[in-house]
């Protein structure tokens, strides 16, 4: 039985790809023994042919109880069972050796992003289960608690690629102050946790990160409600831009203290912002499409207390 979470559906010149990650208990062997602990770490894809038919199956790990080979995920401990993945982004690459080729961006719940290229699909009983990257899976360090909220843009420049990844940490405190052990101490404003936007770039190439950068959500002077766990991300273009101007996505953020925010991707400069009654957005449940018939895109978010409609006045 599967579990889906959270996924992507990325579609190919010839075909369809559905990666979702599930969040699976450890299973009992045939023996009755507890199972290893990567069996708790799923990842899957399936691909369709043009007719919706599936031709391929991959998976993270093998067949239990065996589950050879398997692929380690986890961030922030293996011997918590249930812990998987809380997001994932599939990009197919274009350039050099890896053209063609599926680029997985994964959400930790330890509150890091992992990159990674799975190997070939099984599409019979026969075929090689191949992993792909290999154990060593790439990675950026902890940033926080909590990746369930992920938005992924894929720059091609000449022979070159890059994604750039916008993460978010449901909470990103500072370092443990000082005081934190005494109950009477008043803690500094610093000290508490809060939500955290990251950006990082991924290469290809070289398989490696650049340095992550963080903006934090906490409340400011000029900003004082700030935001709260952030859970949901979309990038896309949901402001129109004035005549003649090249158009140019947005990055949408949504949080569980119902904040919806839209900054410029490029100086991460805050274009609007409201709020609504609940939590919004989580696992990336937002979607910006033309439904309505005018011209521009509706932004859709799905929350606590229903489904929201977004619409740029004058579009």
């Amino acid at each position: 039985m599967l579990y889906p979470f959270g996924g992507s559906l990325l579609t190919k010149t010839n075909s369809r790809e559905v990666w979702h990650w599930e969040r699976l208990p450890n299973h009992d062997d045939v023996s009755g023994t507890v199972a290893m602990a990567q069996w708790g770490n799923l990842l899957q894809g399936l691909r369709l042919d043009s007719a919706g038919l599936i031709d391929g199956i991959w998976a993270s790990t093998g067949e239990s109880p065996l589950q050879n080979p398997y692929l380690r995920l986890r961030s922030f401990s293996n011997d918590v069972e249930t812990i998987s993945q809380q997001a994932v982004a599939a990009v197919e690459l274009q350039v050099g050796s890896q053209s063609g080729k599926t680029a997985l961006v994964l959400g930790c719940p330890g509150g890091r992003v992992r990159v990674f290229v799975p190997g070939a699909m099984r599409v019979d009983d026969l075929a090689a289960h191949v992993l792909g990257s290999g154990a060593a899976v790439p990675s950026t360090e902890d940033q926080g608690i909590g990746v369930s909220a992920l938005a992924v843009k894929h720059v091609v420049t000449g022979g070159a690629e890059q994604l750039d990844i916008w993460f978010a940490t449901i909470a990103s405190a500072d370092k443990r102050p000082m005081l934190y052990h005494d109950h009477d101490a008043v803690l500094d404003e610093n000290a508490f946790g809060t939500g955290a936007l990251h950006k990082v770039t991924w290469f290809p190439s070289s398989s490696g990160f650049s340095a992550v950068t963080t903006w934090s959500m906490k409340p400011t002077a000029s900003n004082l409600r700030g935001a709260g766990p952030v859970v949901g991300l979309l990038l896309a273009d949901v402001i129109q831009e004035p005549p003649l101007t090249p158009s140019e996505d947005e990055l949408v953020v949504a949080t569980l203290s119902g904040d919806l925010i839209v900054f410029k991707p490029s100086t991460m400069a805050e274009l609007m912002r409201t709020f609504v009654p609940g939590g919004i957005g989580c696992y990336n449940a937002l979607r910006a499409e033309n439904l309505g018939g005018a011209s521009g895109k509706e932004l859709y978010v799905a929350g606590s207390c229903g489904l929201w409609r977004f619409i740029q006045l004058g579009g």
